[in-house]
């Protein structure tokens, strides 16, 4: 199965903001091991899009899509991006994401991963290394990676979010 790459012009059935030969290149040149092949890119891509809420601008497809890029009205540093640009940190990320599921972690995942250092069995009493948390989901290198394209998001005391 082929990747279908969105290029920015709005490609009918993309399912990639990347190539397996050019994610393949971008590995090589940081001296990066992991095999990197188009099932990890397709879930890569999913994670991505999972930030559709939060990307500045809108979406230039139709809502049934899950491919978030191109889109609208995304200002990054002071500067209007084009509408048929897919921003090189957007492609990154999916490879960085790709390269993570590689090597065994998927920000998908809920569970983080962290390694007990002390477990008490009576009244249950566990303690984590600091230390070995994963940088990875949420926080890690591909948020910081994509937080330029992010809108501002503030959580009330009620739960209710505004941009």
């Amino acid at each position: 199965m082929a990747l279908v790459i969105e290029d920015g012009s709005i490609v009918e059935g993309a399912d990639s903001y990347v190539s397996l030969l050019d994610a393949q290149r971008y590995a090589t040149s940081r001296g990066i091991t992991t095999e990197l092949t188009e099932a990890l890119l397709l879930k890569a891509v999913d994670y991505v899009n999972a930030y559709r809420k939060v990307f500045k601008g809108t979406k230039l497809t139709p809502a049934h899509i899950d491919m978030q890029w191109p889109r609208k009205d995304v200002e990054v540093d002071y500067l209007l991006l084009p509408n048929n640009v897919i921003p090189e940190c957007v492609i990154r990320a999916q490879i960085e994401t790709a390269v993570e599921m590689g090597e065994g972690f998927d920000p998908l995942e809920t569970i983080s991963n962290k390694v007990l250092i002390k477990e008490k069995v009576d009244v249950l009493e566990f303690e984590y290394d600091p230390s070995k948390e994963s940088e990875s989901g949420a926080e890690g290198f591909v948020f910081r990676k994509i937080r330029s394209l992010l809108r501002a998001v503030i959580i009330d005391s009620y739960g209710r979010t505004s941009r």
